[in-house]
């Protein structure tokens, strides 16, 4: 059995990279940083060669097969998308523009289409062949996007993180599920900021998210009801990460 890791950027994947690491022999553990230019059946491929593969990658049905655990992790729409936009403007994607300023571009409909932003959740498991998503077929991507969520083995939630990687671990047999936090950003102030000015922009650039997440957390109910977490390990595992983090 592969297990299958469609990484969407932003939430929280880099902590859950270092959990891969953990569990799989690293000569069966397949990263692919170029994720997204590969056919579906060279991911099916590499599947099958691997015990684990990982990436940026949108669901491809050729991936739903018994014999591999198909999982992703979901996040609040509008958190994932600001933690986007700064990691965009630590990298100087507007130069010495001004917060609200480089917002603005990144919200734009022009800003939307070059980042990849608009509905990224949605995108990832909706993307289909030869119809642009972009603006276009709304509820059908959307629909999409909600049946291929249910045909995933488990679905995360960046929100209920300690919680979802216990029902993974529990889900594959893994003996370490013990993490260090990463990429923990503190943008609360500058965030906040662009909420007020922009909140009616980012609630449309994911309004298609924000459904589709919705249902996730369905899901991640049920999954809790299928796999009872312990509130003790719970309260350990994130004792443990701070410590853990502390001491690096």
């Amino acid at each position: 059995m592969a297990t299958v890791f469609i990484h969407i950027p932003k939430t929280a994947g880099t902590t859950l990279t270092e959990l891969l690491l953990k569990n799989y022999q690293r000569k069966k553990l397949l990263h692919l940083p170029q994720a997204g230019q590969l056919q579906a059946s060279e991911l099916s491929r590499k599947a099958f060669e691997n015990d684990c593969i990982h990436g940026h990658f949108r669901y491809h049905d050729e991936l739903r097969i018994p014999e591999n655990f198909l999982f992703t992790f979901f996040r609040n729409p509008l958190e994932r998308c600001l933690s986007n936009f700064f990691h965009f403007r630590r990298e100087g994607e507007w130069g010495n523009a001004s917060l609200l300023e480089s917002a603005e571009h990144f919200l734009s409909d022009e800003g939307l289409k070059k980042n990849g932003n608009w509905n990224l959740q949605t995108y990832f498991l909706a993307w289909t062949r030869g119809k642009p998503f972009f603006r276009n077929e709304e509820d059908y991507h959307l629909r999409l996007a909600q049946e291929r969520l249910r045909q995933l083995d488990l679905v995360g939630i960046t929100e209920h993180f300690e919680e979802s990687v216990y029902q993974l671990a529990q889900s594959l047999a893994w003996k370490k599920w013990y993490y260090i936090p990463h990429n923990e950003g503190s943008y609360s102030i500058e965030k906040q900021q662009v909420l007020n000015h922009f909140r009616k922009e980012l609630v449309a650039a994911n309004e298609l998210d924000l459904e589709l997440y919705e249902s996730a957390l369905e899901i991640y109910g049920q999954q809790k009801k299928e796999i009872r977490v312990p509130a003790g390990k719970i309260w350990k595992a994130r004792l443990l990460g701070k410590l853990k983090k502390s001491l690096r």
